[in-house]
C-alpha cells in the first residue's frame, strides 16, 4: 500500500502516511510514506528520505540528511553535471570533488543562512 492515499497511519500497512511533497502543506493529499518514515515540519508530517532536488523543510525530510535553501542536497555525490576540481577555500561549491582541498561544507550552522563553501581546513 506504500504510495495509497491515506487519511491517517492505520489506514497504512508501514502505519506512516504522510504528505509526499513539501509546500503542499495542510491542503495536500496525504499517502502511505514509500520510504517507512516521516518528518514533521511545521505541525505538518511529510514523506521523509527525499530524493536530492527535492523540495524540503527541514534537514530530516532528505535521505541525504541535508536541506539547504529548501532543496534536499547531497554533499558527498552532487550533480553529474557539476564542475570538477579547480574551486579554492571559501569558495561556492555543491560536492567534495570541485574542491581543491576536496571538502565541500556549510559555513554555518545556521538552516536559514547557510551556504555551502569549499572548507578553509580542507576537512
Amino acid at each position: 500500500d506504500r504510495g495509497a492515499l491515506c487519511e491517517e497511519a492505520v489506514d497504512c500497512k508501514n502505519h506512516v502516511c504522510g504528505t509526499p511533497n513539501f509546500g503542499d502543506g495542510v491542503m495536500g493529499e496525504t499517502i502511505c510514506c514509500p520510504s517507512g518514515t516521516s518528518a514533521t515540519v511545521d505541525s505538518v508530517p511529510y514523506c521523509a528520505h527525499q530524493p536530492n532536488d527535492s523540495s524540503c523543510g527541514s534537514d530530516a525530510m532528505c535521505a541525504s540528511g541535508l536541506c539547504t535553501n529548501g532543496t534536499c542536497f547531497d554533499v558527498d555525490g552532487g550533480d553529474s553535471s557539476s564542475t570538477l576540481g579547480g574551486l579554492s577555500a571559501g569558495e561556492a561549491c555543491s560536492t567534495n570533488d570541485q574542491c581543491d582541498d576536496g571538502a565541500c561544507g556549510f559555513d554555518v550552522y545556521d538552516e536559514l543562512t547557510r551556504k555551502l563553501i569549499c572548507c578553509p581546513s580542507g576537512e
